[in-house]
């Protein structure tokens, strides 16, 4: 690049083709068998208008929606739900392999190369979610947390290790309160985390859950917090106290000396 006076030459634009991503959104009524008066939802929710955070995307009366000018690289979906009887079930593409199974986006996120447009992703949102307000304290005098913190709802079962949907975070008020809602059914594991500040500028636009090292990092502490509760369909908890005691991590914790 040259500069003469007021000249700018010799600057060369490189133009990439920019990818896309099409799906729709499907809601599947509760099963009959979990069917309680708690689960009998206010009103109608159409898939219409269930999306309200896809890159500004709007979902037509059948649920579809489109996404355009996305770059290369790996995209997540982060779908916002206007009810707190509905979760998110699934979150999928089809698969290229012949009788393969559809690829689990939620968990990996869908991988697009330049000019990419990748259709046919479902997003299946059930009824029947579950509901979970409480407190965090801290010390012998049960006080608020002093620091910045999150709540993670964390799955229990040794299956659901990588199901990404099945993990849940919510900010901590000053007065130690905080609501998690659309929860799926199942057993959990309550983790209260202290942030860094590195933690506290990504948390709400990448949930710690989304990475492979951050779902075995909230494993480790759920685990060792034996701090469990099991969520049923439609369930709604609301006066949960949560008692947070830091843990130290195995590579944090001081080296053994050795027997003489």
């Amino acid at each position: 690049m040259a500069v003469s006076g007021a000249d700018v030459t010799g600057i060369e634009l490189a133009l990439e083709p920019l990818g896309s991503i099409a799906g729709r959104a499907v809601i599947e009524p509760l099963i009959e068998a979990a069917q309680k008066p708690e689960c009998k939802p206010q009103s109608e929710v159409q898939a219409a208008g269930l999306l309200s955070v896809f890159k500004d995307a709007t979902p037509n009366q059948n649920g579809e929606f489109a996404v355009g000018f996305l770059a290369s690289g790996v995209h997540h979906l982060d779908l916002q739900l206007p009810a707190e009887h509905l979760y998110i079930k699934s979150i999928t593409l089809p698969t290229t392999i012949p009788n393969g199974k559809p690829i689990d986006v939620a968990r990996s996120g869908v991988h697009l190369k330049s000019g990419d447009n990748a259709k046919g992703l479902v997003a299946a949102i059930s009824e029947g979610a579950a509901g979970l307000r409480g407190k965090v304290v801290t010390g012998e005098e049960n006080k608020p947390p002093a620091q910045k913190m999150r709540v993670h709802l964390v799955p229990a079962e040794p299956e659901a290790v990588d199901e990404v949907l099945r993990y849940f975070e919510a900010e901590v008020a000053p007065d130690g309160g905080f609501s998690v809602i659309n929860i799926a059914p199942g057993k959990y594991w309550l983790v209260a985390r202290e942030m860094s500040e590195q933690e506290q500028l990504e948390a709400d636009r990448k949930p710690l859950a989304w990475k492979s090292a951050g779902r075995i990092r909230l494993r480790f502490e759920g685990d060792a917090s034996k701090k469990v509760i099991e969520l049923t369909h439609c369930q709604r908890v609301a006066d949960l106290v949560l008692k947070y005691t830091p843990l130290i991590e195995p590579s944090k914790r001081p080296a053994k000396k050795p027997a003489l």
